[in-house]
C-alpha cells in the first residue's frame, strides 16, 4: 500500500471514529438535557414547591365518587317520508334517513340481484340492510324491488318496496 492510500485510510478512520464517538457523547450529553428540570442524577425526584404549595390529601371519609350521568333520552321516533309506511317510526334522526335514502339509491343503480347492502349510522345507533332484486320493465320504465330491514333500539322493522326509475330519479310505487 502507497503512503498517499495509508494517509487517505487514517484519515478516513479518525472523521468515522470522531462521528461515532462524538454521536455517542451527544447522546448522552443531550439525555440529561431530556431529564425533567425536577429529576435529580439517579431519578430522585427535588421538590421544588414550599410546604403550603404542595397538594394535601384529602381527609378520611371525604371521597365522594362522582354519580354516573344518566344516559341521554331517546330522541322521539322518525319517520322518512321517501320510504314504505311500514318503516314509519324505526329510525332515530333525521341522519338516518339521509343515509338509508342514499344507500337506497346507490343499491338499486349499481347491485347485483340479491345483493344484501348494510348500513349503520353510528351516531343515533341506528343500522340496516337493503337486497335488491333485479330490474325490471313496469310501463317503459326500469323498476327494482327492495327488502328493506331498519334496527333502531333493538327493535327491528322490515318492509318490501317497489321503486321505479323515472326521469333520473327512484320513485316509490308501491
Amino acid at each position: 500500500m502507497n503512503q498517499s492510500k495509508k494517509r487517505f485510510f487514517v484519515k478516513e478512520l479518525n472523521y468515522l471514529a470522531g462521528i461515532i464517538f462524538g454521536s455517542v457523547f451527544f447522546a448522552v450529553g443531550y439525555s440529561w438535557f431530556l431529564l425533567p428540570y425536577n429529576m435529580a442524577p439517579g431519578g430522585v425526584v427535588r421538590e421544588d414547591r414550599a410546604p403550603a404549595e404542595r397538594p394535601r390529601p384529602a381527609p378520611p371519609g371525604a371521597e365522594r365518587r362522582a354519580e354516573p350521568a344518566p344516559p341521554p333520552a331517546p330522541a322521539a321516533p322518525v319517520t322518512c317520508e321517501d320510504l314504505p309506511k311500514a318503516l314509519a317510526g324505526a329510525f332515530g334522526d333525521r341522519s338516518d334517513c339521509a343515509l338509508i335514502g342514499r344507500t337506497l339509491r346507490e343499491a338499486l343503480a349499481s347491485a347485483e340481484a340479491g345483493t344484501i347492502t348494510r348500513w349503520i349510522n353510528t351516531r343515533s345507533q341506528t343500522s340496516g340492510t337493503i337486497k335488491v332484486s333485479a330490474p325490471e320493465s313496469r310501463d317503459g320504465a326500469v323498476c327494482r324491488r327492495a327488502e328493506l330491514a331498519v334496527t333502531c333500539a333493538g327493535e327491528t322493522k322490515r318492509a318490501e318496496a317497489a321503486l321505479c326509475l323515472r326521469q333520473g330519479t327512484w320513485v316509490l310505487v308501491e
